[in-house]
Parts: C-alpha cells; sequence; structure tokens
C-alpha cells in the first residue's frame, strides 16, 4: 500500500482523490488504486508512471 484516505460517496456524480508519491528511485513503476466507501469499491484503471530523475 502506497497511501489510504477518504472518499465520500456522491453517486452518481464523479469523484476524485490524489496521492502525491515521492522519493522514487530512477524506473518505471505501475499503479492501481482501490476506492472504497459505503457505496462499495471501484478498482482504477493501471498508470503506469516513469520517474527520470
Amino acid at each position: 500500500m502506497v497511501g489510504q484516505g477518504d472518499l465520500t460517496a456522491d453517486t452518481p456524480d464523479a469523484q476524485a482523490a490524489t496521492l502525491k508519491v515521492e522519493g522514487k528511485a530512477k524506473g518505471t513503476y505501475t499503479y492501481t488504486v482501490v476506492f472504497t466507501n459505503a457505496a462499495g469499491s471501484t478498482t482504477s484503471k493501471a498508470m503506469t508512471v516513469t520517474v527520470t530523475k
């Protein structure tokens, strides 16, 4: 787990969350997010991040 936080149910409106990730070594990382609230859970599509500096 990279992080966690709260996501307030607002169905059917779109919801959003952010997570700052710092200090990763150069390389390619793939993240998915599982959002859970009173309405249930959903998993995001995988997001690939390349760290170059």
